[in-house]
């Protein structure tokens, strides 16, 4: 009875000797697992950081643009208005010039004539 009462008490013993070992190994893989978290989160962390900043200089650049097209379009539209309006005085002056042009031609005619 008694060889079989050590014999238990080795065998848990070895068991509790494996448990030991295999907690510590566990241990040991969790601060590894932990460190290489922190050191991930922080490089994520760092990369979120990164890429909000250029999406901000993004948006702003976007809407730069957007208003810069915006007076582009503006100047365009006065442009063209002004552009019709100088035509519109060109063909006037045009027909004017033409109109006196012929007239003073048919005056030489009699003077010359």
């Amino acid at each position: 009875e008694k060889q079989k009462c050590v014999g238990e008490s080795k065998a848990a013993t070895d068991l509790i000797a494996d448990i030991r070992d295999n907690v510590d190994d566990l241990e040991s893989k969790l601060k590894t697992a932990e460190a290489e978290f922190n050191r991930t989160s922080t490089a994520f962390t760092a990369a979120i950081e990164t890429l909000q900043q250029e999406k901000q200089k993004c948006v702003g650049e976007s809407k730069a643009a957007t208003d810069l097209i915006a007076d582009i379009r503006d100047n365009v539209d006065d442009l063209e208005s002004k552009l019709k309006t100088a035509e519109a005085e060109f063909n006037r002056t045009s027909t004017a010039f033409t109109a006196a042009i012929e007239t003073l031609q048919q005056e030489k005619q009699k003077c010359v004539g």
